[in-house]
């Protein structure tokens, strides 16, 4: 009888232990960020994948010669996760978010604030979410059409049918 129970907790963590995530629940529901005006660009992506591999693993806006500087701020529910902030002087990636809280890489949907200030001293503020997934081997998309990364930035807009350069499954 030992053996059997044995065999069947083996056989359950097996199972249970390889299957992948599934990420359904509001995952990428908020579009991506994609405010052009007037000389003026400023997109966020909904999606980056924070694990390393030099695709997606940052998140931070994409900005062109009207922006001077931005703040960025995420959130979970109940704290905030990181404030960074990069101007044109020292470099728009250093207030980029690596989606780390206290030395740990995050998963999951987390809120975002960025107010981007401009030549003219104009000062824009926009929020949203972002989905982060450490490793996407491991999960599943449900609606993989409505997430966008930063690789899929053509230059004037998100194109959903450009390669995420990612390996998601679409369940």
């Amino acid at each position: 009888m030992k053996k059997y129970l044995l065999l069947i907790t083996c056989y359950s963590l097996l199972f249970f232990s390889c299957k992948k995530q599934i990420l359904k629940k509001n995952c990428c529901t908020d579009a991506p960020l994609t405010y052009i005006e007037s000389n003026v660009e400023c997109v966020l992506p909904n999606l980056f994948t924070p694990n390393g591999d030099g695709i997606n693993d940052l998140f931070g806006p994409i900005t062109n010669f009207g922006v001077l500087s931005y703040t960025l701020t995420i959130s979970s529910t109940k704290k905030t996760l990181f404030e960074g902030s990069g101007n044109v002087t020292d470099g728009m990636e250093l207030g980029f978010w690596d989606g780390k809280f206290e030395g740990a890489t995050q998963t999951g949907i987390f809120g975002y604030e960025i107010v981007i200030t401009t030549y003219n001293e104009e000062e824009f503020d926009f929020r949203g979410q972002v989905c982060t997934i450490p490793n996407p081997e491991d999960h599943c998309l449900s609606s993989v059409n409505t997430c966008v990364t930063a690789s899929q930035f053509n230059g004037t807009d998100f194109d959903e049918t450009l390669p995420t350069g990612e390996s998601f499954c679409i369940d």
